[in-house]
């Protein structure tokens, strides 16, 4: 429950206002996978950001061994760059999953 408000809140206070200001909002995820059932986890979280439109466009698997807190960040950098479409993006917003919007 605690996930689907924090997720929420980013979705009705960031996400969607860009939307209706007429931007198109990629949602890139890098998360540590779940002890029991990571991807069942990952598909309800990635459902928290899809709610009425497909938002989520790449999600990688961040391995725990060796990882700091910047690891994720750097893995989601590196899979925007490498996905980065023709036109560009305007802006992008980087924030952690268990922040409040």
């Amino acid at each position: 429950r605690i996930q689907r408000a924090i997720s929420a809140s980013h979705v009705d206070y960031i996400i969607a206002p860009l939307e209706a200001a007429g931007f198109r909002v990629d949602v890139f995820f890098a998360t540590y996978p779940c002890a029991t059932d990571g991807e069942a986890q990952l598909e309800r979280l990635k459902g928290f950001y899809n709610r009425n439109r497909t938002r989520v466009v790449h999600v990688d698997r961040v391995p725990r061994p060796g990882a700091t807190q910047a690891t994720p960040a750097n893995i989601a950098m590196k899979s925007l760059r490498r996905m980065w479409p023709k036109e560009g993006y305007r802006s992008v917003l980087v924030w952690r999953f268990d922040l409040v919007a």
